[in-house]
């Protein structure tokens, strides 16, 4: 199978001399890349693939003017900026004034989904509209005390969160809520959101989007379920399983494309993950989480799906989008 991306891409051919990324991030996940072969700090080809790869560390605390330029800048802006934009928002535009020939993956103005739950969770909605296998949780923006009238979802069971997605010591802190009793001594911090709660069995389908590739894992709580194994499904090929989650209606082969198709058309983004749960009564998949540029931890050969990403961005006459000229 082949998962088409919502990206309007019209390839120029690789770059003869290679390819140069440079890499915006927090030094130790850009070193726990490298330490899994990917994101190389020197050329690297990968078979199949004539460009070869080497990534730069940028350090958002020195001058993006005075940094080489670079082919395709990657970037994890979440390391450094919460909900609103911050400083490493701003060296990104900032180096892309200065080398407005980069390519950047993905632009800072479509990432609020990732930072903010509360826009994550409209983009779910959206996607769920594009797939008939996913069904759009409910969910509330929670402003107040659980006391207050912006302080109750309305429905329960839920699951609260902060509606800052990253960036922060408090932005992982979650509970399950089943009254309103129990919203009223939850100690997640506010603002935050509430999202209904799905008995998925503790099953929990990880969706790994890289450019045109897509892959999954299945995975339980304490691990991979017994009977599940990875797979792919992209312009490099893969192979797929026969894994099931009891009494969902697509397995997670047809799932995980299908969400992946409805949030690269909803995101625009090139990398991306998402978590999925199935509603063990209704069958049906629902999203919930999305992280931009996630770890691709325990996909097989994640090293090469990442190099062909970002040598096919590279290789692109036009920005995957062309906001980053009107930063």
């Amino acid at each position: 199978m082949t998962s088409r991306s919502g990206h309007s891409m019209e390839p120029a051919g690789e770059p003869a001399a290679g390819v140069v990324v440079g890499c915006l991030m927090r030094a130790s996940r850009l070193q726990a890349f490298q330490a899994r072969g990917i994101l190389p700090g020197v050329a690297t080809a990968v078979p199949g693939r004539a460009a070869t790869l080497q990534c730069l560390a940028f350090d958002p605390c020195q001058d993006p003017c005075l940094q080489p330029p670079v082919h395709v800048l990657l970037h994890k802006l979440s390391d450094f900026d919460g909900v609103k934009e911050g400083p490493g928002h701003a060296w990104v535009r900032a180096y892309l004034r200065r080398h407005p020939g980069t390519k950047i993956v993905d632009p800072v103005e479509t990432l609020g989904p990732a930072l903010d739950r509360e826009a994550m969770a409209h983009a779910a909605e959206r996607a769920s509209a594009l797939s008939d296998g996913l069904r759009m949780l409910r969910w509330a923006s929670l402003e107040g005390p659980a006391d207050d009238d912006g302080g109750d979802p309305g429905f329960f069971p839920c699951v609260v969160k902060p509606r800052v997605a990253c960036g922060g010591p408090t932005a992982h802190v979650m509970a399950v809520v089943r009254s309103t009793a129990e919203l009223q001594a939850c100690h997640v911090p506010l603002p935050r959101v509430a999202q209904e709660w799905v008995d998925g069995g503790g099953a929990v389908l990880k969706v790994y989007v890289a450019g045109e590739a897509t892959s999954w894992r299945l995975l339980a709580e304490g691990g991979p379920l017994p009977d599940s194994k990875e797979g792919s499904a992209g312009a490099r090929g893969g192979k797929t399983s026969r894994a099931q989650h009891p009494g969902a209606r697509q397995g997670p082969d047809a799932i995980a494309v299908n969400a992946a198709s409805a949030l690269r058309r909803t995101l625009g983004w090139m990398l991306f993950g998402a978590d999925l749960v199935c509603c063990s009564t209704a069958g049906l998949w629902s999203i919930v989480d999305i992280n931009y540029f996630p770890s691709y931890l325990g996909i097989q050969d994640a090293d090469g799906l990442l190099h062909s990403a970002l040598v096919d961005c590279a290789a692109c006459r036009d920005s995957l989008n062309g906001s980053r000229d009107r930063a």
